[in-house]
C-alpha cells in the first residue's frame, strides 16, 4: 500500500477487512476475471482433506483448486506515506496474488488519537477530525 495521508496516524486492517485480489494460477498462469474475496472469518472446507481456508477459487481455465488464507498475525499498519508497506500477507496454494484492490473493514488513526472505523480505501477518504479541528484524509492510494 501507498498513500499519501493527511493528518493521520495510521491505516490499520481489522478481522472484518474485506481483501480483493485477482489470483494467478500456478498451474496455467491464467488471471482471475474478477476480483476474489477474501475474509479472514470465513473458513471454506477444503475437498478431500480435513483442511480448511479462508478461500477457495477453482481456475476458469484448468479447474485446479487454489487455496486461500490471510496469513495469521500478518496484518501490519500503514504509517508512512512517504514509502510504500506491506499491510497484509497471504499464504496460497496452487496460486499468487497478482493484483490488490482495498475494500472496507479499515480503521483510520488521526494523529490525535481519533479513530474512523470500517472506513472502505477503494476511493480517497476524508473526514474531519474534531478533537483536533482539522481534516484528515487518505488520498491518491496504490496497491502496490
Amino acid at each position: 500500500l501507498k498513500a499519501e495521508l493527511e493528518n493521520v496516524e495510521s491505516i490499520s486492517a481489522t478481522d472484518d477487512t474485506l481483501w480483493r485480489v485477482k489470483i494467478e494460477c500456478s498451474n496455467c498462469q491464467e488471471v482471475s476475471p474478477s476480483f476474489i474475496e477474501i475474509s479472514s472469518k470465513e473458513q471454506v472446507d477444503v475437498p478431500g482433506t480435513r483442511g480448511v481456508c479462508n478461500c477457495l477459487y477453482t481456475c476458469k481455465s484448468c479447474k485446479r483448486k487454489i487455496q486461500i488464507d490471510v496469513a495469521p498475525k500478518s496484518l501490519t499498519p500503514y504509517t508512512d506515506s512517504e514509502k510504500s508497506s506491506k499491510i497484509v500477507s497471504f499464504e496460497v496454494r496452487g496460486g499468487k496474488p497478482c493484483e490488490y484492490q482495498p475494500a472496507d473493514g479499515f480503521t483510520i488513526t488521526a494523529q490525535s488519537g481519533a479513530v474512523f472505523e470500517d472506513v472502505d480505501l477503494q476511493d480517497d477518504f476524508a473526514d474531519y477530525d474534531e478533537k483536533a479541528d482539522e481534516a484528515v484524509s487518505v488520498i491518491d492510494r496504490k496497491s502496490v
